[in-house]
C-alpha cells in the first residue's frame, strides 16, 4: 500500500532504529555461514585500504642527503649561509612546505629563510625569490638553492671547526627538523666574504693544498 512522504520517512526511521538495536549476535551470524559475505567485505577493506595508501596517506618531509656543499659569509655583523636542499615527501598525498629555518648552537634565534636562488651560489642580481610555500607531490621531491640570514647572530664561525646544524621546515604549522648534519668549516676560509666551499674534508683539502 503506497504511503506519503512523512509516512514512509517514519518507516525508513523505525527500520533504521530497529536495526541500529539488533544484537550483534544477529548481524554476524549471517556472514559468520556465508563465507562470501566474508571474502566481499575483506576485498571491500581491502580497496578501501589500497586507496588510502596510494592516493590519500598523509606522509613527511624527508631529506635525501646532507648538502655536499655550501656557501658562506660569517661576521660578528651578519651570518650568511647558501645551502642546496633535497626534499622528499614520503606520503601519498602533496605537502607544502610553508618555510624554512637553521639553528647553529650558539646562534641567538634560528635563522631565517631570506631567499633562494635558481642554481647554486648564483651571484646574477636577479636571480633571486622571496620565501614562498613550496608544494611537494606524493612520493616527489623538490630541488631548492636557499639562503639564511641573521644580523648580530651572536656567533662567529670559525676556520677549521665543525658545527652541528640542523634544517627545520615548517609544514602544517608545525616546525620539525628534516636535516641534520655537521657544517665543516675548512681552514684557511676566508669567512669575510661570501664564497663556495665543499662540505667534504678531503675535497676542500685537495682544493687548499694542490699536489703537483
Amino acid at each position: 500500500m503506497p504511503c506519503g512522504p512523512l509516512n514512509c520517512q517514519r518507516v525508513l526511521a523505525a527500520r533504521v532504529v530497529a536495526f541500529a538495536l539488533m544484537p550483534l549476535s544477529t548481524i554476524i551470524q549471517p556472514l559468520w555461514r556465508d563465507p562470501a559475505l566474508w571474502i566481499a567485505l575483506a576485498s571491500l577493506l581491502f580497496t578501501v585500504a589500497s586507496f588510502w595508501w596510494m592516493s590519500a596517506r598523509r606522509g613527511r618531509i624527508a631529506r635525501v642527503r646532507a648538502p655536499n656543499a655550501f656557501a658562506l659569509l660569517s661576521t660578528s655583523a651578519q651570518l650568511l649561509l647558501h645551502l642546496p636542499l633535497v626534499l622528499y615527501n614520503t606520503g601519498a598525498a602533496a605537502i607544502v612546505v610553508e618555510n624554512l629555518r637553521i639553528r647553529i648552537p650558539g646562534l641567538r634565534t634560528p635563522a631565517p629563510w631570506a631567499i633562494s636562488r635558481r642554481t647554486f651560489y648564483s651571484r646574477d642580481a636577479s636571480d633571486h625569490a622571496f620565501p614562498f610555500g613550496v608544494p611537494i607531490g606524493g612520493r616527489a621531491t623538490a630541488q631548492l638553492f636557499v639562503e639564511f640570514m641573521l644580523s648580530r647572530p651572536g656567533l662567529t664561525l670559525e676556520s677549521g671547526r665543525s658545527y652541528p646544524l640542523d634544517v627545520d621546515a615548517l609544514v602544517r604549522g608545525k616546525w620539525t627538523t628534516i636535516v641534520r648534519f655537521q657544517l665543516h668549516v675548512p681552514e684557511a676560509s676566508d669567512l669575510g666574504r661570501f664564497l663556495p666551499y665543499s662540505n667534504d674534508h678531503e675535497v676542500m683539502a685537495a682544493l687548499l693544498d694542490p699536489k703537483p
